[in-house]
């Protein structure tokens, strides 16, 4: 089953997609944040089974969307998902009574309402994976498991449709071995009980049902950090020998920086934090230590170069939602305050010039985070030039920078690799970037 989901509110979305997740056996679901990303998705791939969306986003709202999906005549079941009263919402045309298909569903409702509100269209529970889960568990994707060491409900694996072993009990500690066992098995989800998910659904933004235990020290906390960053990283195609060999190379750095005191304060500054700045920083210091040696740019110095511009190019940015923002979801930034989008436009330089005072001796590190938002037809920023004007290892960390944030978008769904790997393409074809795509595709595809 193929499912757009169109929503701003991150907590909102993860609530839908385990609900989706527990609705069908088999479900892809399309994440984005407002309507104009909306449709160029469906013109890009018109073959969605049902749209869920939102309708106060910024960057274009639900009635856009709506509007475009009316207009043409596209027939694909629309529920609109929203805290908006109907009344309030100014319709170009009688929704939903113009189309059977049109529904309207009212936020608010917990994990039972939402699952029952989309089950009762007829799109869904006639759909060939639609499965009336109707035993007492809801499925839980194993990746959320990896960053936290404490369940504040029991954790289950299944053995089958009608059995199910307690693997974690309530309250209680896990290391990662404990999830490691399962992952290793190929096992995409662990299970919790029904009541219990319900109970924390509500609130699942600010209230997950797993958490830090209080006692667990910092290096704990980073060494799962580091293993949930492996497991992103296997997930992209990267084999646990490349993996191993960037970690050597990010160790070899930060013995070569340990004796100064404002750079490893950034670097311990940034490995304390549990969000999308660090995982990206160092899932693309991975990539990028990679693609050195594939390409033959091997020398120690130019993956120290890449893997240092990985860690510290949004060093200007300490907002995790604004870091987040690219290319794709530039719309996002409706959502800012000028002050922050100024910084959003100015961080390029403005990391630079922090790189520039901190006197690290890589000679050419600061271009390449300066260049580390151009893009190869001149569209990007802060200095709008092309692939003719941005040298080789820029244009490596450009593509690659281009690559994690669309794998995050996505959320790191398999499905998405032929779609991520079509944007790059029309994007990346010419320049020093040719090159680096033709590597790109001979080792992740």
């Amino acid at each position: 089953m193929k499912v757009l989901l169109v929503d701003d509110d991150e907590a909102i979305r993860q609530l839908v997609v385990i609900t989706l997740e527990n609705i069908f056996t088999d479900v892809d679901i399309t994440e984005c944040v407002n309507a104009k990303e909306a449709i160029c998705i469906l013109e890009s791939d018109p073959y969605q089974e049902l749209i869920i969306c939102d309708y106060q986003m910024p960057g274009g709202n639900g009635t856009l969307l709506l509007n475009h999906v009316h207009e043409n005549e596209i027939e694909i079941p629309f529920i609109l998902h929203t805290s908006t009263w109907k009344e309030d919402i100014d319709f170009s045309f009688p929704f939903p009574e113009s189309k059977p298909h049109y529904y309207f569903l009212e936020k608010g409702g917990d994990y039972l309402i939402i699952k029952q509100a989309i089950s009762d269209v007829p799109a869904v529970s006639k759909s060939k994976y639609y499965k009336d889960f109707s035993d007492d568990y809801a499925r839980i994707r194993i990746f959320y498991f990896w960053r936290f060491n404490k369940s504040l409900c029991d954790i289950y694996v299944r053995i089958n449709e009608k059995k199910y072993v307690k693997i974690i009990n309530k309250d209680d500690t896990y290391s990662p071995a404990d999830i490691e066992k399962y992952a290793n098995r190929n096992l995409e989800y662990l299970y919790i009980k029904k009541e219990d998910y319900e109970e924390f659904s509500t609130s699942i933004g600010n209230q997950p049902f797993l958490q830090y235990d209080e006692s667990i020290e910092t290096a704990e906390k980073v060494d799962r950090n580091i293993r949930l960053i492996q497991q992103m990283a296997l997930s992209t195609g990267l084999s646990p020998t490349a993996v191993k060999m960037a970690e050597d190379t990010i160790e070899d750095i930060k013995g070569e920086i340990e004796g100064i005191k404002t750079i490893k304060n950034l670097l311990d500054l940034l490995e304390d934090q549990q969000n999308y700045l660090y995982d990206h920083a160092t899932l693309m210091s991975y990539l990028c230590s990679f693609m050195c040696e594939k390409l033959g740019w091997n020398t120690r110095r130019s993956r120290e170069k890449v893997v240092l511009a990985a860690l510290f190019h949004d060093i200007s940015l300490r907002d995790p939602e604004l870091a987040s923002v690219f290319y794709r979801t530039e719309e996002r930034l409706d959502m800012f305050n000028e002050t922050q989008k100024k910084l959003y436009y100015g961080h390029p330089q403005l990391s630079c010039e922090l790189i520039h005072a901190l006197e690290i001796d890589y000679p050419g590190l600061e271009k390449i985070i300066l260049q580390h938002h151009e893009r190869p037809d001149g569209s990007g920023f802060p200095r709008k030039i092309d692939s003719k004007s941005i040298g080789t290892l820029a244009s490596l960390f450009i593509f690659i920078h281009e690559y994690v944030s669309l794998m995050f978008h996505f959320d790191f769904d398999p499905d998405k690799d032929e779609l991520i790997l079509e944007e790059l393409e029309n994007t990346y074809s010419y320049g020093h970037f040719a090159k680096v795509l033709e590597v790109f595709k001979k080792n992740f595809t």
